[in-house]
């Protein structure tokens, strides 16, 4: 994989199940040689999405809670676009219908952590059921300071 200009980060706490998930985003412009990317977080979290340009990896999905993790990005933890993965007769659907066949990627891919729409992120659990979440793939990443 090559190494990016820039990354984003979203950590996720689903700290109630009835509301959203609390998103923290992070983002980091690499230098031309850096290959590691260190991240501290006081609250804690669930799930660590990485999206390098229009590309979004699992980086972390903790079923109980660590103090220190260390993960690595590969192609194998990519999360697909659902137009990726699901009939493209499906995807001309409104969401609204869409969304009730968001099963059928996890059951047809037995390697897909995850994949995505314009709304949700969708991860793919051992049962191979898609368990979706809302996401905000747009939150406003402009400096409130101007400070050079």
């Amino acid at each position: 994989m090559a190494i990016p200009s820039h990354i984003v980060t979203h950590i996720l706490n689903f700290y109630d199940q009835f509301l959203p998930p609390m998103e923290i985003m992070i983002p980091k412009k690499l230098t031309m040689f850096e290959r590691t990317v260190t991240l501290y977080s006081l609250l804690p979290f669930q799930i660590v999405f990485v999206k390098i340009d229009d590309r979004y990896y699992l980086a972390v999905l903790q079923q109980s809670e660590q103090s220190n993790i260390s993960t690595s990005i590969d192609s194998s933890q990519r999360c697909s676009s659902i137009n990726e993965v699901l009939d493209p007769t499906l995807i001309t659907l409104p969401q609204i219908q869409r969304v009730k066949y968001y099963q059928l990627p996890c059951r047809t891919y037995s390697d897909l952590k995850c994949f995505f729409d314009e709304s949700y992120m969708c991860l793919c659990t051992a049962e191979r059921h898609a368990n979706c979440f809302k996401f905000n793939h747009n939150l406003n990443l402009t400096c409130q300071h101007n400070i050079h």
